[in-house]
């Protein structure tokens, strides 16, 4: 992205031992363009390898990521919804017995609920509220969990 040393600095900084994935929201952010979502879960990949050169056993989690539903974007969700069908198959395919890529499914925190402009979980439709941020994390909180990690 704008800031491809930050990946860099990230993955280096430190040995991590769990990485929370949660991207792809601004690629499907683009009213009147057709992202590329392939080129999405290209940079998953990229991301991936970055952690597991500093600990090759790093354990990862793609996130389904949240709603979308900006005022100026009528194709956002339908984006989401489809950058997100995406992610189980690349899971499968980039996990290793070693580093294992698990997926959480943040989105289904929201099935249900309104996540539009000026609701209980997002002021624009994009970003959560604090009670938005709650579901995510405890959505994340699940997937950790259900993975054996407290």
């Amino acid at each position: 992205g704008a800031n491809p040393d930050l990946l860099t600095q990230w993955a280096t900084g430190s040995q991590y031992d769990v990485v929370l994935m949660h991207l792809g929201t601004n690629d499907c952010w683009s009213p009147g363009a057709v992202p590329d979502l392939q080129s999405v879960i290209d940079a998953f990949s990229i991301i991936i390898d970055a952690f597991r050169a500093t600990n090759p056993n790093v354990i990862v989690f793609v996130a389904q990521i949240i709603p979308l539903n900006p005022a100026n974007c009528t194709t956002c969700e339908p984006r989401v919804v489809q950058l997100n069908g995406m992610i189980p198959a690349f899971a499968v395919s980039k996990g290793t017995a070693a580093s294992p890529v698990y997926v959480a499914n943040i989105h289904a925190a929201f099935d249900g609920l309104a996540y539009t402009p000026n609701s209980t979980y997002s002021t624009d439709g994009a970003h959560p509220t604090p009670a938005g941020s709650q579901l995510m994390a405890d959505a994340w909180y699940a997937a950790l969990a259900a993975k054996g990690i407290p």
